[in-house]
């Protein structure tokens, strides 16, 4: 089912400093370089075929599911790939209303539980951030693949197995190495995909974000270059390339203080802060800790004490108390970034970067000039969304654009995951959308695909089978394999 076209006549948009705005655009062709070079230096040493091309004349074809604010498609626009936005899908309103505005998808489905596969467009790029609830550490009780919410993912391996794009990425929380070699199975699709696993983190590529995600990048067994053996070794070689000896501290990534965004939440939380339980402030100060966190060297800057939680806007006891303890714990000096909403032992960094942005995070910055909580637009911008170009709608306030921006992928690591599939495909102008049998195949499960697929080919050509026919049967063997993982 499609979502109906609202109006959103009524916008806002957001201005940034200039060094800021440098920071969150114009860096792509720059990450295209360097990935080009090291991709060319392991081919060279490990393949000496001809490089393959990034396309630069005929569109892209990209469909995206969980599709959020589209990631990828800021990712490819910085990376100055034409493409198409073939079809998106997202089920929540507000990530929808602001991708309306931002990059409108072509067709736009609102559940994919409940879309037709026969709807689905056929696409080259497919890209997936499917749920992370099932796999996520902090849910103790999940039963991985066999869980209620794992429905999303196995209805993603249901669309690759029937768009049957020649590149397809998939993102996800680390704890879904629990099931590695399910998911991968599942990706492969009988042996018409070949996979590559990459641990990605943006602190890697110097941004000033922990952020910790394994992404999977499905080539088709028909378009690939190599084997993936050697894809998987390129892989790295080409993501260890891009190491930043020196990330930089997150307040160079924020809104200055009196930015009106800034003030608008500083007066709310003030507010909140005076009708707070002062008992628990006056409780919570009695307790003094030696210190535990030396500061770190020369980043973020010095600050001469951390402040208290009633200047930060803290109101429940337990943020207070969380608050009180780490600022007991910490030397004057150390740049503490918290998100006070995680559990004590996992909530902070004292390296001037951010702690992971999740959908419902409440963080505490004190870095270099910045001594506050965050509001939505600096996730967006931690992120790496060009907010300074985008806009939103009137009803879309901070709480709503800071969940958004928990819930989407970091732009500059999918920019390095489609460059990374990009490089492995022979040629994108001869990659069909759909179909293509296997070809240089070397598994057992890969060579019967194309047996399957080589006699599908030559009835089609005697006139014993339509083109629909024909399409359904090569679908049939990856989808057998993959529903078989799962006991539906």
């Amino acid at each position: 089912m499609q979502c109906p076209k609202r109006a959103l006549p009524d916008v806002w948009e957001v201005s940034v400093p200039g060094h800021v705005a440098a920071l969150l655009s114009g860096w792509g062709p720059e990450l295209s370089q360097k990935v080009d070079r090291a991709w060319q230096c392991w081919r060279d040493r490990n393949l000496g075929s001809v490089r393959p091309q990034v396309p630069t004349r005929c569109p892209l074809i990209v469909g995206t599911d969980f599709s959020g604010i589209e990631s990828p498609i800021f990712a490819l626009r910085e990376l100055g790939i034409p493409f198409r936005h073939a079809f998106a899908c997202e089920c929540r309103a507000a990530p929808r209303d602001i991708a309306a505005l931002n990059c409108l998808a072509e067709c736009t489905f609102a559940d994919i539980l409940k879309r037709r596969l026969s709807d689905v467009p056929p696409v080259q790029l497919y890209v997936s951030g499917f749920p992370c609830t099932p796999f996520s550490m902090l849910h103790h009780d999940t039963k991985l693949l066999q869980d209620k919410n794992a429905k999303q993912f196995r209805a993603s391996v249901r669309t690759l197995a029937h768009v049957r794009p020649a590149v397809a990425i998939f993102e996800n929380v680390l704890g879904v190495k629990r099931v590695l070699s399910k998911v991968t199975k599942a990706l492969e699709c009988g042996g018409a995909y070949r996979v590559v696993r990459l641990d990605m983190n943006p602190v890697h590529l110097g941004e000033p974000q922990n952020r910790p995600r394994l992404y999977f990048v499905a080539v088709r067994a028909d378009v690939a270059i190599c084997n993936q053996k050697h894809m998987q070794e390129a892989a790295r070689f080409v993501w260890e390339s891009l190491r930043e000896r020196r990330p930089r501290p997150c307040d160079s990534q924020l809104l200055p203080s009196n930015h009106p965004q800034v003030m608008a939440k500083h007066l709310v939380t003030r507010r909140l802060s005076q009708t707070g339980k002062q008992k628990w402030k006056e409780h919570h100060q009695k307790f003094v800790l030696p210190p535990l966190i030396k500061p770190p060297s020369a980043i973020g800057g010095l600050t001469s004490a951390l402040p208290m939680s009633a200047e930060l806007g803290l109101t429940s006891p337990r943020e207070i108390d969380h608050w009180n303890r780490l600022r007991q714990a910490c030397s004057p000096g150390t740049p503490l970034c918290v998100d006070i909403t995680q559990s004590l032992g996992r909530s902070f960094r004292t390296d001037g970067r951010v702690p992971t942005i999740t959908p419902s995070g409440k963080f505490v910055v004190v870095c270099g000039s910045v001594r506050r909580q965050l509001v939505g637009i600096e996730k967006l911008m931690l992120q790496g969304f060009p907010v300074q170009s985008m806009r939103f709608p009137k009803h879309i306030t901070s709480s709503m654009i800071g969940a958004c921006a928990g819930n989407a992928m970091h732009v500059k690591c999918i920019a390095v995951a489609i460059l990374l599939g990009m490089s492995f495909v022979a040629e994108i102008a001869t990659a069909p959308p759909q179909g293509g049998a296997p070809g240089g195949v070397t598994s057992a499960a890969e060579a019967r695909a194309t047996r399957n697929v080589t006699k599908v080919r030559v009835a089609h050509l005697r006139g014993g089978v339509t083109p629909n026919l024909k399409r359904r049967r090569v679908e049939s063997a990856s989808a057998t394999a993959c529903e078989s993982l799962f006991g539906t």
